[in-house]
């Protein structure tokens, strides 16, 4: 049986497939991100393209949203949706894990007496 740890494996090739997919998506988003920051309209259509957003399933969400607004012409409400994307990302970022509270002992219970 060949029980291989290198990285030159099936999985290993799927890893880094899913890895160049992954930055791919992050220098997309990034050209989008810079193409609305200049107000290039072509440029942000073209970047976002690029990108793989399903339109059927997350037509609501907030990328896609940028999408629709460039899909009309609207640099200024993609840009406004791409600022609003960003902002509730970073949002998230800086909020803090929850921490796990101990359980806490029944009201009316004393475990002293």
């Amino acid at each position: 049986m060949d029980m291989r740890i290198g990285g030159t494996g099936p999985v290993s090739a799927v890893h880094a497939h899913a890895a160049s997919n992954w930055k791919k998506g992050l220098q997309g988003f990034s050209a989008l991100k810079s193409a609305l920051q200049s107000g290039d309209l072509e440029a942000a259509k073209a970047a976002f393209a690029g990108l793989h957003v399903p339109q059927s399933t997350h037509a609501k969400s907030p990328l896609a949203k940028v999408g629709q607004a460039l899909q009309s012409g609207d640099v200024a409400a993609a840009q406004t949706m791409m600022q609003a994307l960003l902002d509730a990302r970073m949002s998230k970022a800086e909020k803090p894990a929850p921490v796990a509270q101990p359980p806490q002992p029944a009201t009316g219970i004393s475990l002293l007496a």
